[in-house]
């Protein structure tokens, strides 16, 4: 059965029609940097402007980034603890703590990855010796969290 698209208004109230996008979706945005939390480039931008679209199109939305100390205070403060495990890195089995906050808005659920042992720097970015294993760790903490 095909369903004839939605009608809506535009600011001029000339019927604009919304396609069907059939069941509802969910798209996950893992990166860096997100705007207005943290940002040094365009890739901040993108994984801000990006999702929030998405959301207006009823699509399920999360962004998943690295809690940086660089995160303003004001964000800090609205952001709720959803829970934490630990994982391992590498074969040697050392442990890792992974904390997850949310913070939503504009439809979007964003998630940030807590360990003060790799995001308490004041910059994302600091030096390749140092940001291998930090985004090694976040990676792999950003999917695991997925299935959280």
């Amino acid at each position: 059965m095909i369903q004839e698209p939605s009608v809506e208004q535009n600011e001029q109230n000339i019927p604009t029609r919304q396609p069907d996008l059939g069941p509802r979706r969910s798209v996950a945005f893992i990166g860096s940097e997100c705007y207005p939390f943290v940002k040094t480039g365009g890739l901040g931008d993108v994984m801000s402007a990006l999702p929030k679209s998405l959301a207006k199109l009823n699509i399920d939305v999360k962004v998943i980034i690295p809690r940086y100390k660089c995160i303003p205070q004001k964000f800090q403060e609205k952001m709720e603890y959803r829970g934490s495990f630990d994982m391992n890195l590498c074969s040697d089995g050392k442990q890792y703590y992974v904390g997850i906050m949310e913070y939503q808005e504009d439809g979007v659920v964003y998630d940030f990855i807590d360990n003060d042992e790799f995001f308490s720097w004041g910059n994302p970015y600091t030096n390749l010796i140092d940001d291998i294993p930090k985004f090694c760790y976040f990676a792999k903490a950003a999917l695991a969290a997925l299935n959280y």
